[in-house]
């Protein structure tokens, strides 16, 4: 199983592991520059101490032995007070040490974070494309944009710069200590009181954050879909008149978002306020009992000077703690949230799934299915031979656009529910991509991308010549109105193909499902935006076609339907007429009342018409 389709590891710590798979070199490098620039900052306290109490002061100089023969060798003490801009730049490289090795850390976290970034958004975008139909119907797309974006950087900051930081800490606190300890073991347990403290109160914050990061989480996605939606439908909302009732849904969506935020910053507050509070009484502890441990005699001005430089060196480690095991809390949402996604189960093919080839005879034998307890299909059974066309009409809620998502799979019929076959072949022994490439559907609303008019019908068809996609545009009957527009085939379409009309989105979306030539075409209602006249010329065109395929057409305008091979009428989910145009017309029935209503209309608006007219 390949990197891109495995489960994600069990627990939040796991899956940071994973993510750091193929990049644990720059990680190390990151920890080992981490290290040195934890070991040079805590020169400069010594090398304080050492000017205060053998330099200044008179106390016998310590320092590692071939270093000491070498200034005693210069002169000792003595040549080190007349030269002590010579210590003075000791302090200043060992600083600038530091601050070169920590420079490297952060550039090596922030290449860490990226690259973790990088294959994290690929993996979620993956996946996501490999699952199924039924998915991406129960979820917002707003909320798993916000997904795949905000709650990857989070993720990505923690597990490169928030989890090196961690680490430093740790390293810090414990060098801190030692080298505390070794000056003064009674001062350094004193000063050690405070972080048992302040590590309980954090991991008491952890827990309660941790649920206000959620809701706010929540919150933002709820509020991004929203954002999302309304954008989309801006077209509706002003046809409407809508704007003010879209505006205060949004208000009252944001003043949520707002509300919960406050809340995550109101115990963030106090948090930080109580850390400050733990931190003053830690460092004035320090300083009283220091001072009280050199007026006894129990360590030198120079020691408690160092002292209260590492114990200084404390402070920015605790408070950063509290921020970090902060962070652990939202990126431990974050995580919950993305294993959501990668824990959804992706469409697999089975071995038995093979690639048959197609002709295109399909039959459906008494078939049945439900969106959960919602029965839409029973016991529907009919056949198309290859190259015929079958109508299938019926009301709203009757099943029609079931049929051809059971067709090509975008659910999977259950076992024992019928049996649907292509060429003979049960659909669920074909491998779906190969399935779906074989049958081209095109939907009511159909999707166009914001790009040229030209990349829309390459985008089913990368390999066609571009006169076999002319060919296939001019099928659909859209050629003409491209070669209206001031850059033909080369406009940019908007989002969503607004710069077309409804009708034009429509034969686009067509001329896109021809231009693949698939061996079996279904028309879910696509030409419901098209006038009857057009209609009519897509039709004729279709069955001129060189190479006809086996047509499914759904439609509630019967003039649309009349000529095919077959009309199946669905009513209740439920097959109850089948048959020819004329057959039809002889039974009494939902089909006939129909056609009668439809001709009925037809009549009186060429009556009206023709009164206009006169």
């Amino acid at each position: 199983m390949s990197n891109q389709n495995r489960p994600p590891a069990a627990g939040n710590g796991g899956f940071i592991l994973e993510l750091m798979q193929g990049n644990w070199r720059v990680f190390a490098a990151c920890v080992a520059a981490m290290f040195a620039s934890v070991a040079a900052s805590f020169l400069s306290p010594a090398l304080v101490g050492f000017i205060v109490d053998s330099v200044i002061g008179e106390k016998p100089m310590e320092l590692p032995g071939p270093l000491l023969g070498w200034v005693q060798g210069l002169g000792g003490r003595l040549w080190l007070r007349d030269h002590m801009v010579l210590l003075a730049g000791a302090f200043l490289a060992a600083v600038a040490l530091s601050a070169g090795f920590n420079m490297l850390r952060q550039y090596l976290a922030a290449k860490l974070s990226e690259s973790l970034a990088f294959s994290l958004r690929q993996r979620l975008f993956d996946h996501i494309q490999r699952l199924p139909y039924s998915w991406h119907m129960g979820v917002q797309t707003g909320d798993i944009m916000q997904r795949c974006s905000s709650d990857v950087d989070t993720v990505r900051n923690f597990a490169a710069a928030q989890l090196t930081d961690l680490l430093r800490i740790v390293v810090m606190l414990a060098g801190a200590f030692a080298l505390m300890f070794s000056i003064n073991a009674p001062l350094a347990a004193a000063a050690f009181v405070g972080i048992p403290i302040i590590m309980g109160y954090s991991g008491m914050f952890y827990r309660l954050i941790g649920r206000r990061f959620r809701t706010a989480d929540e919150a933002e996605g709820e509020l991004t879909a929203m954002t999302q939606e309304n954008l989309t439908g801006v077209r509706v909302v002003k046809a409407f008149g809508r704007e003010r009732y879209s505006l205060d849904q949004f208000q009252r969506q944001n003043a949520e978002f707002s509300r919960r935020w406050i809340k995550v910053g109101w115990l963030m507050a106090i948090y930080w306020s109580l850390g400050d509070f733990i931190n003053v009484a830690q460092g004035a502890v320090v300083v009283l009992f220091g001072a009280w441990q050199a007026v006894e005699g129990n360590m030198t001005g120079g020691a408690l000077i160092t002292f209260i430089m590492y114990n200084g060196m404390l402070t920015w480690p605790t408070r950063r703690l509290g921020r970090i095991i902060g962070e652990m809390s939202k990126a431990g949402v974050s995580i919950g949230r993305l294993r959501e996604i990668l824990l959804a189960r992706p469409e697999e093919n089975s071995p038995e799934e093979g690639e048959p080839p197609v002709r295109g005879k399909i039959e459906f034998r008494r078939v049945s299915f439900s969106y959960g307890k919602h029965k839409v299909l029973e016991d529907v059974s009919f056949t198309v031979e290859p190259g015929q066309t079958l109508a299938i009409l019926g009301g709203t809620g009757s099943g029609k656009s079931t049929l051809t998502h059971l067709l090509n799979r975008l659910y999977e019929l259950p076992e024992g529910q019928g049996t649907i076959l292509l060429d003979g072949v049960d659909i669920r022994k074909i491998r779906r991509s190969y399935l779906r490439k074989n049958i081209g559907v095109t939907l009511q609303e159909p999707f166009l991308f914001s790009r040229t008019i030209m990349e829309n019908l390459r985008a089913a068809a990368p390999d066609k010549s571009e006169q076999e996609l002319l060919e296939a545009a001019e099928t659909a009957a859209i050629h003409q109105s491209v070669l209206g527009f001031s850059q033909g085939y080369e406009t940019m379409l908007g989002e969503r193909g607004v710069t077309l009309s409804g009708g034009q989105q429509q034969r686009l979306a067509i001329a896109r499902t021809l231009a693949s030539d698939p061996p079996v075409l279904v028309f879910d209602d696509s030409l419901s935006a098209v006038d009857t006249e057009t209609d009519a010329q897509i039709r004729r065109a279709l069955a001129r076609r060189p190479k006809k395929a086996t047509a499914i057409i759904i439609s509630h305008r019967v003039t649309t339907l009349m000529e095919a091979d077959k009309i199946l009428v669905l009513e209740g989910g439920r097959a109850v007429q089948q048959g020819t145009h004329r057959q039809l017309l002889e039974q009494p029935g939902l089909y006939q009342r129909i056609y009668r209503i439809q001709s009925l209309v037809a009549e009186e608006v060429e009556n009206e018409t023709k009164e206009e007219t006169i």
